[in-house]
């Protein structure tokens, strides 16, 4: 079986995440750009990528069984004033702060608490360890 990247969308218009059905490559008249189709309540949009901000499953999950995705906001469970830290995609690995995010997760400590996308408020704390 063949792994394939998944991906949601940050929608910046609508202020929500949508499912990402497809990521294409275009050129058209000398422009190249990518054309991402969405889905919406009732039929797919196709939009430019400067309308939506893509972020990659990472294929691992928080201690309650949450999928973990780029931005999300993790904290370590029972500590409510532990730093809270960012999943970001670094040098192709998933990291969170400055090590890699699955030797976080392999302890099965850590939880999504939100994502910078909704929950930017949870970052202004000056306790956390966003890169």
């Amino acid at each position: 079986m063949e792994a394939h990247p998944q991906f949601k969308a940050w929608d910046k218009k609508e202020k929500l995440f949508k499912r990402v059905n497809s990521i294409r490559y275009i050129t058209e008249y000398g422009k190249s750009t990518f054309i991402i189709e969405i889905q919406n309540r009732y039929c797919n949009e196709f939009v430019t990528a400067e309308r939506v901000d893509l972020v990659q499953f990472t294929g691992l999950q928080d201690k309650d069984g949450k999928d973990i995705y780029v931005g999300d906001i993790l904290q370590f469970e029972g500590h409510k004033d532990a730093s809270k830290k960012v999943v970001t995609l670094e040098y192709g690995m998933f990291c969170l702060g400055n090590d890699s995010l699955w030797h976080y997760v392999s302890k099965n400590a850590y939880v999504i608490i939100g994502n910078r996308f909704k929950n930017p408020e949870l970052l202004n704390t000056g306790e956390n360890d966003e890169n």
